[in-house]
């Protein structure tokens, strides 16, 4: 008996040794492992020199933006995380002094220095009904960051435009898709950023999408069309459009208008000497010039459309002319679908988000 009890007390303290040295040696492991990731997460991490890291709560605020801004935002521009829309046209309306309800600029900005790492621009159209979305862009030394600052800008400046236009409907944009690739240019809003989402913005119907072609080699091939006689009147204009083109959205100098509400726009574009006006002596077809270069044609027809264009290619040629056209009118059209054969796998798609058929 006296035996058995030792026996037994041989193997309780065997065992107790092999836990003792297993749970050792498994804390070892452990801490090892934990050295290793340790070492491989500076690692990866050791190439990124240039790029910065925030607490958006802690280093960051959200304001309008200025002129003093005009700097910082131009070299945002220029850079890989810009777009090009700001690259032809002017920031300086965007970038005022003075409260200004039409041209708005928002930025994320450090709390350390005041400098602008995020941006988002509006503007005000169709009686403030409508707010065109421009210029989603960001610091590439803040890469890390940017879905999180654009996530807060977008929700701001959602939140203010709420309370500061009590008839806001749409939100709008348009953008460049690859139709090869699906992917989107950064033209207007930076694709790096998800300003689609974050605008709720889906595309709209196939007649609000647009083929832009620049030049067109045998120009010499194309019967030219004298039809078009300039007109200074903005409500011509309006009511080609709406009565004969039966357009209710046109897309104007990449911005995106309700008929119903051009007019103010189009007599501040004839003011400020932004644009010119051009309708056939039918009154079926009307030319939008803008930049001396950029023809945006509309046609109650295919062939009103093609009319246009030609008026187009006998007044400017070379590497500045571009000539926008509605894409269901371009495929109805063997002409006009060999002049726009590039266009094609690169179409402007109109973007909306009607405010009212969600509930709010």
């Amino acid at each position: 008996m006296a035996g058995l009890v030792y026996l037994v007390a041989a193997v309780v303290i065997a065992l107790s040794a092999y836990y003792w040295y297993t749970n050792n040696q498994l804390k070892s492991q452990l801490k090892d492992t934990s050295r290793l990731d340790e070492s491989s997460s500076r690692a990866s991490t050791s190439g990124i020199t240039d790029e910065k890291f925030l607490d958006f709560d802690d280093d960051c605020k959200i304001r309008r933006l200025s002129s003093a801004d005009l700097d910082v935002v131009q070299k945002m521009v220029k850079g890989k995380s810009g777009c090009g829309y700001f690259s032809d046209h002017a920031l300086t309306p965007f970038l005022n002094d003075v409260d200004n309800d039409r041209f708005l600029g928002y930025g994320v900005v450090l709390n350390s220095n005041d400098q602008v790492v995020c941006t988002q621009f509006v503007q005000m159209v169709d009686d403030n009904q409508t707010a065109l979305i421009f210029g989603a862009m960001f610091d590439t030394e803040y890469a890390s960051n940017s879905r999180i600052m654009f996530m807060r800008l977008s929700n701001e400046i959602q939140d203010q435009l709420t309370g500061k236009f009590e008839h806001l409907g749409k939100y709008r944009c348009v953008q460049v898709e690859d139709v090869a690739t699906s992917a989107s240019s950064s033209y207007v809003n930076n694709a790096a950023l998800d300003w689609k989402v974050k605008f709720n913005l889906d595309a709209m119907s196939s007649d609000d999408v647009f083929l832009v072609a620049h030049g067109y080699e045998d120009v010499d091939g194309v019967q030219v069309n004298g039809d078009f006689k300039e007109c200074s009147d903005a409500q011509a204009a309006v009511d080609v459009l709406a009565k004969q083109c039966q357009r209710s959205d046109v897309l104007l100098d990449w911005r995106l208008f309700q008929v119903q509400f051009l007019g103010q726009a189009l007599d501040e574009d004839l003011k400020a000497k932004k644009t010119n006006i051009l309708i056939n002596v039918k009154q079926t077809a009307v030319v939008f010039v803008y930049a001396e270069h950029h023809f945006y044609v509309y046609g109650a027809t295919d062939a009103d459309v093609l009319s246009g264009v030609r008026f187009a290619l006998s007044q400017s040629s070379g590497d500045n002319l571009a000539i926008y056209a509605c894409k269901t009118k371009v495929e109805g059209n063997t002409e006009l679908s060999e002049i726009f054969a590039k266009a094609v796998k690169a179409p402007i798609v109109g973007l909306d988000y009607d405010i009212h058929i969600d509930g709010h």
